[in-house]
């Protein structure tokens, strides 16, 4: 009889204690049925329409594969002319400088890969002022100017120096006007010197170029300093007397 009495109380102490937090209450299997039926509704269509169109999505993941390997093998082929190009390049520059190679250079910046065109040209620019070639000079500076950017700006600036100094003043007077245009604040006023002396080295054999002069020199007295205004004053003073 006390066995029975301790074997009762022991239920009741069992029934009484906590249940343990790590380990999970049982789920009833009601609320799971309820569950896998729903998510079989949503997924249905899903399912379907992959199965549908199974042939399609693989087809579109195969065309996918095959787009980035021929971008990747596109990427390598560029990084591998683009190397090729300059070792070739190398191989003509190598030697002293001559017409024929200043030829040969300029044939390979129209013929070889566009990637080391700008290089090429910047030999060829390179190789010209070696041999005193000021015409193929302006030119190939011409070309390294189409890069743009800061580059851009020097080339033209090369390009217009080496054209007064073949004697194509205006032409250089109207290139220095266009970099002007093109540039920020912090260079205005040296091109805008440059490019009326230019105008003034024109204006000898033209009256429009006298005229572009004579606006140019008064642009730069407006902002001149005490120095420079003297400079300036004495230019416009000549080109005003040559009326």
């Amino acid at each position: 009889m006390s066995f029975k009495k301790v074997s009762r109380k022991s239920k009741l102490a069992a029934a009484a204690k906590p249940a343990d937090p790590a380990m999970p209450s049982p789920i009833p299997a009601e609320l799971l049925n309820t569950v896998g039926s729903e998510v079989s509704k949503e997924s249905a269509p899903l399912l379907e329409f992959i199965v549908r169109h199974m042939r399609l999505i693989g087809l579109a993941i195969v065309v996918l594969v095959v787009v980035l390997v021929g971008y990747g093998g596109y990427r390598w082929g560029g990084a591998h002319n683009h190397a090729e190009g300059l070792r070739d390049l190398g191989k003509i520059v190598v030697s002293g400088a001559s017409p024929e190679q200043l030829q040969n250079v300029l044939a390979f910046a129209e013929q070889g890969p566009s990637s080391v065109r700008t290089v090429a040209y910047f030999e060829a620019a390179r190789i010209a002022a070696e041999l005193d070639d000021k015409v193929m000079g302006a030119e190939a500076w011409g070309k390294v100017a189409q890069a743009g950017g800061s580059l851009g700006i020097i080339a033209q600036v090369n390009q217009a120096q080496l054209f007064q100094a073949s004697g194509n003043a205006e032409g250089a007077a109207r290139l220095y006007a266009s970099i002007q245009s093109n540039s920020g604040s912090d260079m205005k006023n040296a091109l805008l010197s440059r490019t009326a002396l230019a105008w003034m080295q024109a204006a000898g054999a033209s009256e429009t170029a006298r005229i572009e002069a004579v606006r140019a020199y008064e642009q730069l007295l407006a902002t001149a300093g005490p120095q420079e205004r003297v400079f300036f004053q004495y230019c416009l003073d000549r080109l005003q007397s040559a009326q």
